[in-house]
């Protein structure tokens, strides 16, 4: 009840094209390349767009636009999220939103974030034996960062846990297990 679905194309339309260049006035190209994957870039000298400049100026402004106290994004969107804090300052909105980052969950390969476009993902509107046969793939040394990340466990409790895999009185398939009933269960009921 509480939830309002926006879309950006209102504030975005409306920014005109006046409104885009004075959005570009806000930041400079040094700062931009004060951005890790941009700064790579630049070094090897790997093209890097304009647009590619633009989205983050233009998430920062979704900031601005919404009167934000709270963005939260993965640990690589750092530089959008702050990116928002910025231009609430540039325009004056009277606040600057807090940031809050999440690490990010490793896909089915474990070395690639969890992408449907990469094809390393857990759907959550997979079906239960799909979810849970996916989490069983997933390396036993993955399976702790799912545990810290996903796990409604303590990290007390999982520490245990790996202690008890480690020692051999826990078999790593039955640990394993127990994460996979744990995520079906939240997604599809302890009945599924």
């Amino acid at each position: 009840e509480k939830t309002i679905v926006m879309f950006n194309s209102e504030w975005i339309e409306a920014l005109g094209a006046a409104g885009l260049v004075e959005l570009t006035t806000t930041f400079n190209v040094a700062r931009m390349l004060e951005r890790e994957d941009f700064e790579k870039r630049y070094k090897s000298q790997t093209p890097i767009s304009i647009s590619e400049f633009l989205y983050p100026l233009l998430q920062g402004y979704d900031s601005v636009a919404m009167k934000c106290d709270i963005e939260m994004g993965g640990t690589d969107q750092k530089f959008n999220l702050l990116m928002g804090r910025h231009l609430q300052r540039a325009y004056n909105v009277g606040k600057e939103q807090a940031v809050i980052m999440m690490p990010l969950l490793e896909g089915l390969d474990g070395v690639h974030k969890m992408s449907k476009s990469l094809g390393n993902y857990i759907g959550v509107t997979d079906v239960p034996s799909d979810m849970f046969g996916k989490v069983l793939s997933i390396s036993d040394e993955l399976m702790w960062r799912y545990y810290e990340l996903l796990s409604a466990q303590s990290l007390e409790a999982i520490a245990s846990l790996k202690n008890d895999v480690a020692s051999g009185v826990l078999h790593p398939k039955k640990a394993k297990e127990m994460i996979a009933l744990e995520i079906v269960t939240r997604y599809h009921g302890e009945s599924a």
